[in-house]
């Protein structure tokens, strides 16, 4: 409100009656009215078109969607635990498979001209629960306990074969005769 419409609402208010209530309400009304005619054209002339960014997990990858007339040269930015990555969207490009490093992904997809339509998305793996894992360890524990015994039983058995191996061949060596290996000469003949 300027200056002029104040002093104006101040003289309707000092008028006495219904006349200087009638203009005050008058004034108040166009005042609401030219506000809400404003805020209708910012709106209608300042409407961004949504992204309409979407995620959708699959198989251990992020499958990243959009609209792809409104996220032209837009930039895509994927934040995986401490990784970035950043994409250029061209209007060929509706969507992406990402494969995630991490349980917490975020997608940021910030449209080409700045007019504030960024939008934001979030992927959270669910880690299993605590009870779960720790029951597959334990599990896991007694199988590479099995596992050392068997190998412990193993190893007793091969040398236990060994052993034997050299009791046999220290009875046999007495009873064996040995072979006298040929002398290596070379002779020529012409």
């Amino acid at each position: 409100m300027g200056s002029a419409s104040l002093e104006l609402a101040l003289d309707c208010a000092a008028r006495p009656g219904r006349q200087g209530l009638k203009v005050c309400a008058a004034m108040l009304a166009g005042a609401l009215g030219s506000s809400c005619i404003i805020l209708l054209f910012y709106q209608i002339f300042n409407r961004h078109t949504p992204l309409a960014l979407s995620l959708r997990g699959q198989g251990g990858q992020l499958r990243i969607g959009w609209d792809r007339t409104a996220a032209e040269g837009a930039t895509l930015e994927i934040l995986d635990g401490q990784q970035r990555t950043t994409l250029v969207v061209s209007k060929a490009l509706a969507d992406v498979t990402y494969a995630m490093t991490s349980s917490d992904v975020q997608v940021r997809l910030i449209p080409a001209q700045d007019d504030g339509g960024t939008e934001v998305a979030r992927y959270l793996v669910q880690d299993p629960p605590v009870a779960k894992l720790a029951g597959e360890f334990a599990a896991l524990l007694v199988q590479a306990r099995e596992l050392d015994r068997a190998l412990s039983r193993q190893e007793r058995m091969l040398a236990e074969l060994e052993s034997e191996a050299r009791t046999l061949n220290v009875k046999s060596s007495p009873h064996l005769k040995t072979a006298k290996a040929a002398p290596a000469v070379t002779r020529w003949w012409r």
